[in-house]
């Protein structure tokens, strides 16, 4: 069986063709191409947006958290991804039921969108035994700048909080 293409007209085997496309493949990606160069900076902005969502949407910043400590087990973009990788990890939905029964999630979310994103306040998991690894029962989400104070008290070589210019706390 044959089909034609609404694009090139040739009358062109159904093997040619995705599912319900009126194009032929090679007619398919010939648009798809012109397509990103002529909206290249339209698909910016929506990648962009999307990336951001995050920002305006406690789920997605759930999520986003989740993935964060995914990359982190799993060693992925962190010069101290070591300190992570091969730890135990909870699943996604574990992790996404915890966030929503989690009473300080909202409050500190709340609070760093109105400071205007500030990194000291975002919402950040933290393992309260750092060796037990990313387990409902084992964290709990705390502002990124006490999650660091945090990991000092714990392992005083840690270099983390001079970086983010944040001081350990004297008793």
């Amino acid at each position: 069986m044959t089909k034609e293409c609404v694009a090139c007209k040739q009358q062109l085997p159904l093997s040619n063709f995705n599912k319900k496309q009126g194009k032929c493949k090679q007619c398919q990606a010939a648009y798809n191409k012109k397509y990103k160069e002529d909206n290249w900076i339209d698909l910016l902005d929506k990648n962009h947006n999307r990336q951001m969502m995050y920002k305006t949407n406690i789920v997605s910043f759930a999520r986003r958290m989740c993935k964060n400590m995914l990359n982190r087990v799993h060693g992925y973009g962190s010069v101290y991804s070591s300190n992570y990788q091969g730890l135990p990890i909870c699943t996604r939905d574990e992790f996404m039921i915890f966030c929503a029964n989690d009473k300080n999630l909202p409050r500190l979310y709340k609070a760093w969108q109105d400071s205007g994103h500030k990194i000291e306040l975002v919402p950040s998991p933290d393992r309260l035994i750092p060796e037990v690894g990313y387990v409902i029962g084992n964290i709990e989400i705390c502002t990124f700048s006490e999650n660091v104070k945090r990991q000092f008290k714990k392992d005083p070589n840690n270099t983390i909080p001079s970086l983010y210019g944040l001081q350990e706390e004297e008793n």
